[in-house]
């Protein structure tokens, strides 16, 4: 049970002699009315003093004056339980951030010094883009500092003829059917449902290529539901349809074309198409707006988190927004040990929220957005590291996690990683020193190191699921530490190219690259490629080209470049499979990679015409950068990365203050 601040009592009075007295001593003299505290808990009062309610619960019992009368105390709204939680989740998060390891000991009554310092803000520049057709907003670091500098910041935006090639699937009026738009929805239309061979079909590859990936559903359970549902078609619940729905279009996601023709004898488009249309129709028979379910929710981020390898607009950040709304109305925030819920229940429940949670982190940092400030107050239990078979729904506790691998590690790994993004985003805003923050960053990285290792310790390289694990493990670790560390470096050094470009950082960055690209390259990762789709690299392609721009000579130069034209063709294959066109998000990385093209061409130019005018001094062969020729013709300006996304860490914010973007030069891309 939480205890709201005005309950409190002090902890270090001394308890009244009276309260302690004899039954054989005097009898206490009777108030003519019930005291303060019980008077204000709407109790009975014996009047005595104390009274019996105060000494059973130990608080101070006090009497008004006979002539004095008791004011009536305001009643506690909703609103005021919901003010009183905030406010305690605040103190217990500054209390865990003051508990950090420090470079300096500690002094007693420190944190209450008059000459305390205040919280530094963070230094994240706001930008609103905007045109004739449409506006974007920026508040993270590296996005909008590589915005500040651009000559042409409205082309930043995508054209309006651009828009409208991609088909504008997901709107809040369609998808959730709101009634401002009469919406017809025949509840009992089984057209749509699969004939038994591809359902069945279906439901496999889902379990195989969908499930390791994002686990929300527990299998057991859903699998009664879904042959349920092939079996009887005309019995089969709104609910369950949308679920029905959501595991076909994810399913068909995965898939490439010829596979989609062998299984259901449609190509692939059309059938996502089809499935697309039929989720949203059942979501709006549903009306999940006003009677949300757990059923419901699991569908719906299914489909969102499918469909994010297929959109780049903001539809899905938007939507998963409003999904997180959603998810608090049936109180997800909230551990369901703490509302009587069933073991089974409460554990299915922790899995979908904290995915929501990391979606919607991942999300949101593929729009420059900072979305940690949004999290609502939660006490939502990370789930168990346990199979499925573990669980069952008349089970009365929860069986110990396991320790090792199982299919749960990876979206454990991703929860542990979102869980230390929003300690590590309190820790840069307390008022710590700046050697503090730092002490107690890499304290955090070492836990989440040691946690990651529990979870990947024992898995197998040979097994492509573990090795899955294993990589987005320590790619995810990497990139957490990567730019966490340059957000703190930029909080206390802002613009200062040679602290933040550092051989060590782009040595970090090209890892991470090189992680993700040999995941995507794994033939026997295939099925799982889809997932990868929906995680592009954006904050550390960002990091690379902005140091190319800044050390276009640097002795890791090189490889950098061999990073960047292997990840743009990657990139550019999947917007010319997936018929999408370039957002704001490709457009400046674009921009931002032509200027360090041209940099890089400057640079050694200029070191050929020295070599020219010294022809007595040797040129050291890898000391010169040659520019590989035709790069337009080999990637193409339309290459970048298209929206997807799946970790929490939300600072597209940081390094590109410098850069001197003149997009007016560049009629190609502007």
């Amino acid at each position: 049970m939480v205890s709201f601040p005005g309950r409190l009592t002090d902890g270090t009075a001394e308890p009244q002699p009276s309260h302690h007295m004899p039954t054989s001593a005097r009898p206490p003299r009777r108030h003519d009315r019930s005291c303060t505290v019980c008077h204000r808990r709407k109790v009975r009062c014996d009047r005595r003093s104390p009274c019996s309610a105060c000494t059973r619960n130990g608080s101070l019992c006090a009497y008004p004056p006979s002539n004095q009368a008791v004011g009536r105390v305001r009643k506690t709204t909703i609103s005021d339980v919901a003010s009183r939680l905030s406010s305690l989740e605040k103190t217990i998060t500054a209390a865990t951030i003051d508990a950090a390891p420090s470079a300096q000991p500690s002094v007693p009554g420190r944190a209450f010094a008059d000459h305390e310092p205040r919280p530094k803000e963070r230094q994240s520049p706001k930008i609103l883009l905007h045109n004739q057709n449409s506006s974007q907003y920026f508040d993270d670091l590296f996005t909008t500092r590589a915005i500040e500098e651009d000559q042409d910041q409205p082309s930043l935006l995508p054209r309006s003829e651009d828009e409208n090639q991609v088909e504008a699937s997901d709107t809040l009026l369609g998808l959730m059917g709101t009634p401002s738009i009469p919406i017809v929805v025949d509840a009992t239309n089984t057209s749509w449902q699969l004939l038994t061979r591809g359902a069945l079909e279906l439901w496999r590859i889902f379990t195989q290529n969908v499930d390791p990936s994002i686990k929300i559903l527990h299998i057991p359970t859903a699998e009664v539901l879904f042959f349920e549902a092939i079996r009887e078609p005309n019995t089969v619940s709104k609910d369950a349809s949308v679920v029905l729905g959501a595991v076909y279009f994810a399913a068909t996601s995965t898939l490439e074309d010829h596979e989609v023709q062998h299984v259901l004898g449609l190509d692939r488009f059309t059938a996502l198409r089809h499935f697309r249309h039929q989720f949203q129709r059942s979501l709006s028979a549903a009306n999940i707006l006003e009677n949300p379910t757990l059923l419901l929710l699991q569908g719906l981020a299914i489909y969102l988190t499918a469909s994010r390898t297929h959109s780049h607009g903001r539809s899905s950040w938007i939507l998963n927004g409003l999904a997180l709304r959603i998810a608090q109305s049936i109180g997800l925030h909230r551990d369901g040990s703490h509302l009587g819920l069933r073991p089974f229940e409460a554990e299915v429940r922790r899995r979908l929220w904290w995915h929501m949670l990391a979606r919607d982190n991942r999300a949101a940092e593929d729009h420059g957005i900072s979305s940690s400030c949004w999290l609502p107050p939660s006490d939502t239990k990370l789930p168990l590291n346990i199979h499925d078979e573990d669980l069952y729904p008349d089970m009365r506790e929860l069986p110990p996690p396991q320790a090792g691998w199982t299919r749960m590690s990876l979206h454990l790994v991703n929860m542990e990683i979102t869980q230390t993004v929003h300690r590590l985003d309190s820790l840069f805003t307390s008022a710590s020193d700046s050697n503090s923050k730092e002490l107690a960053r890499r304290d955090m990285m070492d836990r989440l190191r040691d946690q990651v290792h529990a979870y990947t310790g024992s898995c197998s390289s040979s097994i492509p699921l573990h090795k899955m694990t294993m990589q987005l493990a320590l790619l995810m670790v990497h990139k957490v530490d990567l730019v966490t560390r340059q957000q703190l470096v930029n909080m206390d050094h802002p613009g200062q190219r040679d602290v933040m470009t550092t051989e060590e950082n782009i040595v970090a960055a090209c890892r991470c690259l090189e992680i993700y690209m040999g995941l995507w390259a794994d033939e026997l990762l295939l099925q799982y490629r889809w997932w990868l789709r929906s995680y592009p690299q954006y904050h550390v392609l960002l990091y690379v080209l902005w140091h190319l721009y800044v050390r276009p000579d640097g002795p890791n130069a090189d490889r950098a470049w061999e990073n960047v034209y292997r990840l743009f063709e990657i990139e550019e294959s999947t917007l010319r499979e997936g018929g999408l066109s370039s957002n704001t998000k490709c457009i400046v990385l674009q921009r931002l990679k032509k200027n360090a093209e041209e940099m890089r061409g400057s640079v050694s130019n200029r070191n050929l015409a020295l070599d020219e005018a010294s022809p007595s001094t040797q040129s050291d062969s890898r000391g010169t950068i040659s520019v590989q020729g035709g790069l337009d013709d080999q990637i193409g300006i339309q290459s970048l990365y298209e929206e997807s996304g799946f970790l929490p860490i939300s600072i597209w914010n940081n390094l590109l203050d410098e850069m001197n973007i003149p997009l007016s030069e560049f009629p190609g891309i502007s």
